[in-house]
C-alpha cells in the first residue's frame, strides 16, 4: 500500500508540471476571475462604453481611436458602468428606456458584443446609480437594489436564483475574498462579510464614506474630519494617508490612487501612498476608466465630447 500511495503522489506532483493540467488549473482559475463593472472597457482592440452624447447608448471605439460605432439603441442607465464577459454586454437601464433612473421598474440586462439578442436578466424596484452592477463573480451578478432599503443581491447571469445577500448596505466594493461595504445600521462604519453573507466582520468604527478597495487596504473619507484614511482588511489598521479636505477617492491603479479635489473645482488628481506624491492629471472629469496607461472619460461640463488623457506623458486627446 505504502508503494502505491507513494506512486500516485509521484504522478500527481508530474500532472501538476505537465502542460495538460497547467491548462486544467488555468482554465479553473478564469471560471474564478472576479470581474469588476466599470465604465470603459476593452475586447480585443476595441473598447466598449455608454455614450453621453447620445443618451447613454452603447457605443465602441478602436483602442487607436480609428473607428467609433453604435453598439445598440438601447440605452444603459445614467452614471451606470458595464461588465463584459464571455461575448455578452451586462447592464442596467430603467425598463421605459429613459436617460435617468426612477424608483420603479429597473433591469439588468444582457446585450451580445455585436448589439444582438437583448434580454432582461432581472426587474429591480430601484437601483443604485453607480452600484447598480457591482461585479461578476463564480457566474454570480452582484447587485444593489434600492426599495424601502438598500439590499444586496446576486442572480445568475441566466437570471435564475435571485438570492438576497444583506439589507442596508451601501458602497459595496468586492475583492477575491471578501465583499466590502458601508452598514447603513451601524453609523456607516465599514464591514466585510463573505459572499454568501457569512462571517460578517466590521473592520472600523467611524462613519467612513467613498471607500476604494486595493488589496488588503480600504481607502476612505472619514465623515468626522473629512480627511483620508485608510484601513486593512486583515489587522484593521487605520492611517492616516491625505490631510487634505474635500477630496473624493476614486480608484487605485498601479500604486496611484485617483481623486478629485473638491477645493479646486473637482480637478483630478492622483497620489501614491509609498512615494507620498502628488500630481495634477487634468481638470474634471466624470465616467472614468484606465486602459493600457491611457485614461478614458467624459465630463458633465462638456458631454458631448470624449476625452483619452495619456497617464505617461498627460498629453490630452478629444475623440469627436
Amino acid at each position: 500500500m505504502k508503494v502505491k500511495y507513494s506512486v500516485l503522489v509521484v504522478l500527481f506532483l508530474l500532472c501538476l508540471s505537465s502542460l495538460s493540467c497547467q491548462k486544467l488549473i488555468n482554465k479553473k482559475a478564469k471560471v474564478q476571475q472576479l470581474i469588476k463593472s466599470d465604465y470603459f472597457v476593452k475586447v480585443g482592440d476595441w473598447i466598449y462604453f455608454s455614450n453621453l452624447a447620445d443618451e447613454n447608448k452603447l457605443y465602441k471605439i478602436k483602442t487607436d481611436l480609428s473607428q467609433k460605432e453604435k453598439v445598440s439603441d438601447e440605452k444603459i442607465a445614467f452614471d451606470s458602468p458595464i461588465i463584459i464577459h464571455k461575448d455578452w454586454v451586462y447592464f442596467a437601464s430603467p425598463s421605459d428606456n429613459e436617460k435617468k433612473q426612477t424608483l420603479n421598474n429597473n433591469t439588468i440586462n444582457k446585450i451580445q458584443l455585436d448589439g444582438s439578442n437583448k434580454t432582461t436578466i432581472v426587474e429591480t424596484p430601484g437601483l443604485v446609480v453607480f452600484q447598480d452592477i457591482i461585479a461578476l463573480y463564480q457566474d454570480w451578478i452582484y447587485y444593489l437594489e434600492r426599495g424601502e432599503e438598500y439590499i444586496l443581491f446576486r442572480i445568475r447571469p441566466d437570471g435564475s436564483k435571485k438570492e438576497k445577500i444583506k439589507s442596508d448596505v451601501y458602497l459595496v466594493t468586492i475583492n477575491q475574498e471578501w465583499i466590502v461595504y458601508q452598514n447603513l445600521n451601524d453609523d456607516q462604519s465599514i464591514y466585510k462579510m463573505r459572499f454568501d453573507g457569512t462571517e460578517e466582520t466590521k473592520v472600523n468604527n467611524e462613519e467612513s464614506q467613498y471607500l476604494v478597495l486595493d488589496e488588503d487596504w480600504i481607502y476612505y473619507i472619514s465623515k468626522s474630519e473629512n480627511i483620508l484614511r485608510r484601513v486593512n482588511l486583515q489587522t484593521n489598521k487605520i492611517e492616516s494617508v491625505i490631510s487634505q479636505k474635500d477630496i473624493y477617492p476614486d480608484y487605485i491603479h498601479n500604486g496611484w490612487l485617483y481623486y478629485s479635489d473638491g477645493s479646486h473645482k473637482s480637478d483630478q488628481y492622483r497620489f501614491n501612498p509609498e512615494e507620498k506624491k502628488i500630481e495634477q492629471i487634468s481638470g474634471p472629469m466624470n465616467n472614468s476608466s484606465i486602459i493600457d496607461n491611457n485614461l478614458y472619460y467624459f465630463t458633465y461640463e462638456d458631454p458631448n465630447r470624449l476625452f483619452r488623457l495619456n497617464l505617461g506623458t498627460f498629453e490630452r486627446i478629444v475623440i469627436k
